[in-house]
């Protein structure tokens, strides 16, 4: 099963998952909320700030963690300098 969501690495700590964290330039990111909701680059910016403060927020409430520390996955994988295909082999690779 794949668990997406604000805290599942967390949830499932003392189990035998694959905690990976996908991660992505700034940039790159803020183009991705322009494009999909449809805003300029300032509100697209605020509205990635204030999303990756509550999930952090969320997190640290709930599990008492930080979800910017790599010791938290198993694996992070960065998209920014691969194609989602390869991220998907990688992960893949790894379960293996």
């Amino acid at each position: 099963a794949v668990i997406l969501g604000r805290g599942g690495n967390f949830a499932l700590k003392d189990t035998n998952a694959l905690r990976v964290r996908i991660v992505a330039p700034e940039e790159m990111r803020r183009k991705e909320v322009q494009k999909a909701k449809g805003l300029n680059a300032e509100d697209a910016q605020k509205l990635m700030v204030s999303i990756d403060a509550n999930r952090r927020a969320f997190v640290r409430r709930y599990f008492n963690a930080d979800t910017q520390d790599p010791a938290n996955y198993d694996l992070v994988i960065n998209t920014g300098n691969m194609s989602v295909e390869k991220a998907v082999s990688i992960i893949k690779a790894a379960l293996a």
